[in-house]
């Protein structure tokens, strides 16, 4: 028994997303502030996510501070999971050679 008001295609093919301008600058917002996340330091005094936010702020001057929030979270977001799927990649290499040798 079906109990939602939309049929379930429809709901499938219904964007989620309530930024979709944020997705064709991505790529370029992530190369201007991705290196800021490899080692999560300070900068100059300031915190990497105060730099990530600036830059992005600097290089897309109309976006929104809630945006530019957005879109560094985004990125932030993607590197830390980048980083989880390299660490158990290393974890599995690791434990395999020591099965080996």
């Amino acid at each position: 028994m079906q109990t939602r008001s939309e049929p379930q295609h429809l709901a499938r093919q219904r964007e989620r997303r309530q930024h979709p301008f944020l997705r064709p600058i991505y790529a370029d917002a992530r190369g201007l502030i991705n290196h800021f996340f490899h080692h999560r330091h300070e900068w100059a005094g300031s915190s990497i996510n105060f730099v990530a936010h600036r830059v992005i702020h600097e290089a897309y001057p109309k976006l929104h501070a809630e945006e530019v929030r957005l879109l560094v979270g985004a990125i932030e977001r993607q590197h830390l999971a980048l980083a989880d799927e390299a660490a158990r990649m290393e974890e599995i290499v690791v434990h395999y050679l020591y099965a080996v040798y």
